[in-house]
Formats: C-alpha cells, structure tokens, sequence
C-alpha cells in the first residue's frame, strides 16, 4: 500500500486553482471542488476528470481504469444555506 501512495501522487497535482483540491489516503481519492452552485461544482469536477493531464489522462497512461461502480458525487452545502440540490 505505501508504494501505491508513489503510484497515484500524480492525481494530487491535477487541481490548478484556488477552488479546487484532492486528498488521498492509501488508495483511496477525493476531488473537492468549491463554487457558487451545485452546476459550478458539477462542471469543475467534470473538468479536472477530462482535462490535459487530469484523471482520465492518468487513469489510461498508468494502466489503472476507475471502477465507475465505486465513484461517488456528493454535495455539501451549510445547513443555513438556501441553496436549492440538483437531484440525480
């Protein structure tokens, strides 16, 4: 398991900007994204997965597909917040 955190360190560089981050833990990931509304988020996320080396680009040059089974959206909002969610 220590030498996947090697293997994977690349996913980490993938955000490029203050409104986006990952964090990983042995060989799990997790692509946080910050914006206005659910549709922003949806469309960052979507972004850092398609993107020049984002995680479809790495996913294909590291022989390593994703399990689509095991990817999860979730949103988050502050319990005061008005916002309306985007069901799927």
């Amino acid at each position: 398991m220590v030498l996947y955190q090697f293997y994977n360190t690349d996913l980490l560089d993938i955000p490029n900007n203050k409104d986006e981050d990952a964090m990983a833990f042995m060989d799990d990931l997790f692509m946080l994204a910050i914006a206005d509304t659910f549709t922003e988020v949806h469309e960052i996320l979507a972004d850092m997965m398609g993107r020049e080396g984002g995680v479809a680009e790495w996913t294909s040059t590291h022989n390593s597909p994703l399990e689509y089974s095991k990817l999860a959206l979730i949103d988050f909002t502050h319990c005061q917040s008005q916002k309306s969610r985007m069901l799927l």
